[in-house]
């Protein structure tokens, strides 16, 4: 095993925080099959399969592997507020330009036969109802998923550099996600997020972009339940984007097409902004010392063993459905 860095964790650990990760995601749900008959039994069944999957093996990994305290390991750098408004912002105006990809990707999926994407979110029929959603599909996997890639992981792949890190890390992070419906929205996300935790040296950096984009998804879901709602019903939601009529598919297109084009226009000036403020602890950053890389390839048998798993995964929904 290869010696590990006085504030990271080594590519070895960091694998078998990746490893445990996936295959609690994979398992879990089924062993926690009789929780999902209690009242709120999916939110308790989300909460348990976060904390066991992701948060007890970064937190368990991070403390007892690495002598440094837990907030320099896990990249709780100290962030400005001009810094985390202009995240939001990114996040806010990046999430159309990141839906443009995924209508692309998806009409590819679609034409080949890939399932559609299951719903993932319970109607909303009330307030409480949206900031529960918010909390558990916006909020959480913001900390929680942000801890585990860029916190946790990301330093780790380090030894190669910048890029070579976040880069890598955005592929283990749409990996995770385990449906290729996913897997390039997934992964854009994680470079971006990866570059702006790199950029201010602080997770948070990270958890405020996730939080708004996942944030944003949840808002536009409740607004096409109240459609739904003030329609009595009577609006049927297609499941795949090919099931829509020609002329709607192609006008669909075209606004989103638009809308990520003045996007992308707003999205560079906040990416200028936020690059001047940050070029500071970027130049700290980039002058730190890289980790010693490893001696042996062994660090890789967990990364490989959770990305066959992530893999088998999308293929048995293929399969499947």
């Amino acid at each position: 095993m290869e010696n590990q860095t006085k504030a990271s964790l080594s590519l070895f650990q960091a694998g078998w925080v990746y490893f445990t990760a996936a295959i609690g995601m994979i398992v879990l749900p089924f062993l926690l099959l009789p929780v999902q008959y209690l009242p709120g039994g999916d939110y308790l069944t989300q909460l348990l399969i976060y904390g066991l999957a992701i948060a007890l093996p970064v937190f368990l990994f991070a403390h007892l592997g690495v002598k440094a305290p837990l907030r320099q390991t896990l990249q709780f750098g100290g962030i400005r507020i001009g810094e985390l408004l202009l995240v939001a912002g990114m996040a806010v105006v990046g999430y159309a330009v990141v839906i443009f990809f995924n209508f692309l990707w998806s009409l590819l999926l679609d034409a080949v036969g890939y399932p559609a994407m299951p719903q993932v979110m319970p109607q909303v029929s009330g307030g409480w109802d949206l900031a529960v959603n918010l909390g558990m599909v916006a909020l959480l996997p913001g900390i929680l998923e942000e801890l585990l890639m860029r916190g946790g992981i990301m330093p780790a792949f380090r030894v190669w550099g910048k890029w070579p890190a976040i880069l890598i890390t955005a592929v283990l992070f749409g990996l995770l996600h385990m449906n290729l419906r996913a897997l390039l929205y997934a992964t854009i996300l994680g470079g971006i997020m990866g570059y702006v935790t790199y950029r201010t040296g602080s997770v948070m950096a990270g958890m405020v972009y996730h939080f708004f984009n996942n944030a944003i998804g949840v808002l536009l879901s409740a607004a096409a339940d109240g459609l739904q709602a003030a329609a009595g019903g009577a609006v049927q939601q297609a499941q795949t984007l090919l099931e829509l009529p020609v002329d709607e598919l192609l006008a669909s297109g075209l606004a989103i097409g638009q809308l990520a084009m003045a996007a992308t226009g707003i999205f560079i000036v906040l990416l200028y902004n936020f690059n001047r403020i940050t070029a500071q602890k970027a130049a700290l950053a980039q002058a730190q010392p890289r980790p010693e890389k490893p001696r042996s390839w062994t660090w890789l048998i967990p990364f490989i063993l959770a990305v066959v798993a992530c893999i088998l995964v999308m293929l048995l929904s293929l399969i499947g459905g």
